[in-house]
């Protein structure tokens, strides 16, 4: 609890329960609002389905005070020029009323399978190969900022794509033959190579080996562009700055395989 709102986004609201400003600009872009649902999984204040003219949209929101909300729809809003087709769609994006609020197409699918034979593989590989094709706007943070790299870790970590930052078990969906990635409010600018190794540490939490994740990452082309000394400083550098939620027990395997 700090004084700026926290204690306010703690509390889940419904789209019913916003100010009606709030409702007002949203419907003045997507029209009037036939149902809506919560959605209990979600991590803003307001996390909801709304059934509109427009389609199925989910929209997002917090306090104007919430800061760090602020920041991750930030980002989101600067992100969603980039991820056209591997990403939900954005909507729309207002600060009305005392609240952000972020519309998007609603994601369709389920969890990614990443298990050992999985057929969700080859489908979240096509996905990362895309991603890894995107620059990132200059508004994003620097990954190697982020991590507290010095000197060293800045070169190692020097590149201008656009990367997710938070891929972790249950972050990727699939849809009959794709799979999506939503969710960019950690995103960030640094070597298009590191969602892959993220990527490589859900698929050793998911059951593979080290040696059998680190084969998979290697069909796809970013993966050349990584040395085996800079993939240990990577894993280290995740560990100590631990900028979101990367399973130990994969970073553990993974660093006594390299």
């Amino acid at each position: 609890m700090n004084g700026r709102g926290t204690a306010v986004a703690a509390r889940r609201v419904t789209w019913d329960e916003l100010p009606g400003p709030v409702r007002r600009e949203v419907e003045a872009v997507l029209g009037p609002v036939a149902a809506a649902r919560p959605l209990p999984a979600g991590s803003s204040p307001l996390t909801a389905v709304l059934e509109t003219p427009a389609g199925t949209v989910c929209v997002e929101g917090a306090p104007l005070d919430d800061g760090a909300r602020a920041a991750a729809f930030e980002a989101r809003a600067h992100a969603a020029a980039r991820t056209t087709g591997i990403a939900p769609r954005m909507r729309g994006r207002w600060a009305v009323g005392g609240w952000h609020v972020l519309a998007h197409d609603h994601a369709p699918g389920r969890t990614a399978d990443l298990s050992p034979g999985s057929p969700d593989l080859p489908l979240v590989a096509a996905l990362l190969d895309q991603a890894s094709l995107r620059t990132g706007p200059d508004a994003l943070p620097l990954l190697a900022d982020r991590l507290g790299a010095g000197p060293g870790g800045a070169r190692w970590l020097a590149g201008e794509w656009l990367l997710h930052t938070a891929l972790a078990p249950g972050a990727l969906l699939v849809d009959g033959r794709r799979a999506w990635l939503p969710d960019w409010s950690n995103a960030a600018r640094g070597p298009a190579w590191c969602d892959v190794a993220d990527a490589v540490l859900c698929l050793i939490d998911a059951g593979h080996t080290p040696a059998a994740a680190l084969d998979w990452a290697a069909h796809l082309p970013v993966w050349s562009h990584i040395r085996p000394d800079t993939l240990t400083a990577w894993t280290h550098a995740r560990r100590t700055a631990g900028h979101h939620e990367p399973p130990p027990g994969a970073l553990d395997e993974l660093l006594s395989h390299l």
